[in-house]
C-alpha cells in the first residue's frame, strides 16, 4: 500500500515512540510481575508480605499485589535508583561486628526490615515510610557500621518506625540529624 508523504510522517512518530519505549524496556532490568519469589532465605516468605497487602484494603485501589511484592523485593535487593538494599546493609552490619546470620543483630535487622518493607512497598498516599526515610535510614545505618554505632542506630531507627506507625512522628521528621547530627541529608530518589 502506498501512503502520501504527510501520512507517512504521521505514522513514523507513533512508531518511533513505540520503538523507543520497547527498546528502553529491554534495556532496564525490572523483575517480572509474575516472577517467582526469590529463593533466598534472607528474605521473609512471600506469604508474610502478601498477608500485609491483603490486610490494607486502602492500598488496593492504588496498587496490585504483584506490584507491591515487586517493591518488597527491590527493598531487599536494591535497584537502579537506590542500589543499596536491606540485604546489603545487613551483610555490612554483620561483617563489621563479626556476628553471624544466627545472631541477635541479624534477628533485629530481619524484624526491622520486614516492618519497613511492608509499609514502604505500598503506593498508597497514606503510607508512612517514604523514599526519603529509606534514604536516611540507609545512610544512617551505613555510617553506624563504619563508626561501630550499629546497635544504637538500629534501636533509634526501630523506635522511629514505631513512632511513625503510631502517628507520634511524621515522615517529614525523619532526618540525618536524628541519628548523626551534622551529617548531610542523603539524596532522595524516585520509584519507577
Amino acid at each position: 500500500m502506498i501512503f502520501p508523504h504527510h501520512i507517512k510522517l504521521k505514522l513514523r512518530r507513533p512508531l518511533l515512540a513505540v520503538a523507543t519505549v520497547l527498546l528502553t524496556a529491554c534495556a532496564v532490568k525490572v523483575p517480572s510481575l509474575d516472577a517467582d519469589w526469590p529463593d533466598d532465605e534472607e528474605i521473609p516468605p512471600r506469604g508474610w508480605f502478601l498477608a500485609r497487602y491483603v490486610s490494607d484494603t486502602a492500598n488496593h485501589q492504588h496498587q496490585r499485589p504483584n506490584e507491591y511484592l515487586r517493591w518488597v523485593v527491590r527493598f531487599y535487593y536494591g535497584w537502579i535508583n537506590h542500589p543499596t538494599g536491606w540485604l546489603d546493609i545487613t551483610e555490612r552490619a554483620l561483617s563489621a561486628t563479626g556476628e553471624g546470620v544466627d545472631s541477635e543483630l541479624a534477628r533485629r535487622m530481619t524484624l526491622l526490615g520486614r516492618r519497613i518493607a511492608a509499609e514502604w512497598a505500598k503506593t498508597s498516599p497514606d503510607r508512612v515510610v517514604d523514599n526519603r526515610a529509606i534514604a536516611v535510614w540507609s545512610e544512617a545505618l551505613s555510617i553506624a557500621v563504619d563508626t561501630a554505632a550499629i546497635d544504637k542506630t538500629i534501636l533509634s531507627v526501630a523506635g522511629d518506625v514505631d513512632a511513625l506507625f503510631s502517628g507520634a512522628l511524621t515522615p517529614a521528621e525523619i532526618s540525618m540529624a536524628r541519628y548523626f547530627p551534622g551529617q548531610a541529608e542523603p539524596p532522595s530518589f524516585e520509584r519507577f
